[in-house]
């Protein structure tokens, strides 16, 4: 039997049998794995705690005939906070989805870990950290955070400074969200892409999102109306750039328009 020792951020848990889950857990050192553990559907497991929907904990997984087992878990992290609201738990539902979503054989750099790692303690504070109570626009501008810094660190960083037609960066007015990139008003016209409208400001905040360090970038801010149009940029561009619309999004879109 194998043993291995690591931290591990919980995604997803799905029963297995009155005693049993399978969960998968996106490891420090190992990826992303499927592990069992036995018994934990009881309360008093011992390591009931450490196994929930969004918990980071230090785990030791046993893997014998191909499966892994957790032999034992203890809480780094739960992220407590997000199950404050049905809002703050469909929002880290839909990020901890697009992790899944993500190849086996894609690696998470340390950087880019804690970054997630980050926006579920993020989410999980967005009755502090929003402005006026609102906390609907506070987690939108984390979603586009988010998911600009997936898209980036997937090697997909969109050019939001020359136009990507004809190299121009003078009169750039759209945001391409097809290929990843601007498009100047004299391009647009035979642009074949699903193209947003940007002003300077958004390109500008745009810039940032691409650019800032994976701590800095959570300073993002900005006007309620250019907050939504890059909204809608971020979650296209993701949606295009890694062919994926993960289900719990429909769910997030449902809960925020209600």
């Amino acid at each position: 039997m194998q043993e291995m020792k690591t931290a591990g951020l919980i995604l997803t848990a799905a029963n297995l049998n009155d005693n049993d889950k399978i969960f998968t857990i996106q490891t420090r050192d190992a990826g992303k794995v499927t592990a069992i553990s036995k018994g934990i559907r009881s309360h008093k497991h011992k390591d009931f705690a450490a196994l929930q929907n969004f918990c980071y904990s230090d785990m030791v997984l046993s893997k014998k005939t191909g499966l892994y087992y957790v032999s034992s878990a203890s809480v780094i992290n739960n992220f407590f906070g997000i199950r404050n609201s049905v809002e703050q738990m469909s929002f880290a539902a839909y990020f901890a989805d697009v992790i899944k979503s993500f190849p086996e054989e894609l690696p998470l750099e340390d950087d880019y870990f804690n970054f997630v790692l980050n926006t579920l303690y993020l989410t999980g504070k967005a009755e502090q950290k929003c402005k006026d109570g609102d906390i609907t626009e506070y987690l939108l501008r984390l979603k586009s955070v988010f998911e600009f810094k997936t898209v980036c660190f997937a090697g997909l960083m969109p050019s939001v400074t020359e136009c990507e037609s004809c190299g121009s960066k003078k009169d750039i007015e759209y945001f391409d969200t097809s290929s990843g990139g601007v498009i100047c008003k004299n391009c647009h016209i035979s642009s074949a892409g699903d193209l947003i409208r940007v002003t300077p400001t958004v390109l500008k905040l745009l810039n940032f999102l691409c650019n800032a360090d994976y701590k800095s970038v959570f300073a993002y801010n900005g006007q309620e109306s250019d907050v939504k149009i890059i909204s809608h940029i971020t979650e296209a561009y993701m949606i295009n750039s890694l062919e994926m619309y993960p289900a719990s999004l429909t769910y997030l879109k449902n809960t925020v328009s209600g």
